[in-house]
């Protein structure tokens, strides 16, 4: 699982979209400028919070080696992708669990068009997102 994170108001972050190197725990640039306009375009349906997010979190799979990996395990062909989504599930939770300890929302995306998403990222076949998970300072309610 890989991360891209998409900050777009973040203190001491510029607008722009950065990949999560863990191995050496920093963000390394990968385009310029704010593009959630272009996430909210992939999202299916009316979705406001992509495009209000101060953050957006994808979570980044590759399928094409987790299926290799788990080629001899049944199901053949899907088992890998089972892992997939436990592992996006897991992190996803994780992170939901930490934004609600910093007083932050987060609303977790699962609906937008794949190859969007890939192709504004630059991501290499194989890599494909499996979430957006936005998050941003909870709106006050008048009540």
């Amino acid at each position: 699982m890989d991360i891209y994170v998409v900050a777009a108001n973040v203190e001491g972050l510029a607008v722009a979209s950065y990949h999560y190197d863990a191995a050496q725990h920093r963000l390394c640039l990968v385009n310029e400028g704010d593009i959630r306009a272009v996430l909210s375009d992939a999202a299916i349906g009316e979705q406001s919070w992509v495009n209000e997010a101060a953050v957006i979190m994808i979570l980044v799979a590759n399928f094409t080696a987790m299926r290799k990996h788990f080629h001899d395990q049944s199901p053949i062909g899907v088992r890998g992708e089972r892992y997939i989504y436990i592992e996006t599930g897991a992190i996803s939770q994780n992170i939901h669990l930490q934004a609600t300890d910093l007083g932050l929302g987060m609303v977790l995306v699962g609906g937008y068009e794949d190859l969007k998403v890939q192709q504004r990222l630059n991501l290499v076949d194989g890599l494909a997102p499996t979430a957006l998970l936005c998050l941003g300072r909870k709106k006050r309610t008048n009540k």
